[in-house]
């Protein structure tokens, strides 16, 4: 189903867990990864190369280990708005799926830039996998430690009953077959005249 999947690794050690527990992908029907670290320092002068030079050995470890799961890997490090540089990576490789994860920004960065997620959300040409996750401690590091190790256990489907929404349907449809065990659909409403926060 999700054969060729793009990760959005921002090198953290964020990253090093859900790559630890990559082999969770193989229910989504995963074989391929591409490995994509945005280098987002494109009009910063010659900052670009100093921040691939220190990315390209901690890409290289997680390609290492995700090889040793059983995935066929490759690596991207493209410049540029990772919303923008996720979906150019995805066009390239005919991806099924992009995967995004914590991402380490400031306050300052989320609040002028927003946050990576959102924007990958927003202009998202292919379906994303949103992975939202906190680690158990009292498991032995570089083991899968991250407590949303299954995947599909509980889906949320949000929907506005669009064309869109129906398109996620559909995926959601071929995922009931792969272990979900609980979906929740959810639809605000806008009511005119009501305000929240």
């Amino acid at each position: 189903m999700f054969k060729k999947i793009v990760l959005a690794t921002d090198l953290s050690p964020a990253w090093d867990e859900i790559i630890a527990c990559a082999g969770e992908f193989k229910v989504l029907g995963g074989t391929e990864l591409i490995l994509t670290h945005v280098v987002t320092v494109k009009f910063l002068g010659g900052l670009g190369a100093a921040v691939r030079a220190e990315a390209e050995p901690k890409l290289e470890a997680q390609k290492e280990q995700l090889q040793k799961q059983g995935f066929q890997v490759s690596v991207e490090m493209p410049s540029g708005l990772p919303a923008y540089s996720l979906n150019d990576v995805a066009r390239r490789y005919s991806a099924d799926l992009i995967v995004v994860g914590p991402q380490k920004t400031s306050r300052w960065q989320e609040r002028v830039l927003g946050s990576v997620a959102g924007a990958v959300l927003h202009h998202s040409e292919f379906p994303v996998l949103l992975l939202k996750s906190s680690i158990k401690e009292e498991l032995e590091a570089g083991t899968c430690r991250l407590q949303a190790t299954q995947l599909l256990r509980h889906v949320l489907f949000p929907t506005d009953f669009s064309l869109t929404s129906e398109r996620a349907g559909f995926y959601l449809e071929r995922l009931a077959g792969r272990g979900v065990g609980r979906v929740t659909v959810l639809h605000a409403l806008d009511v005119p005249g009501i305000r929240t926060w």
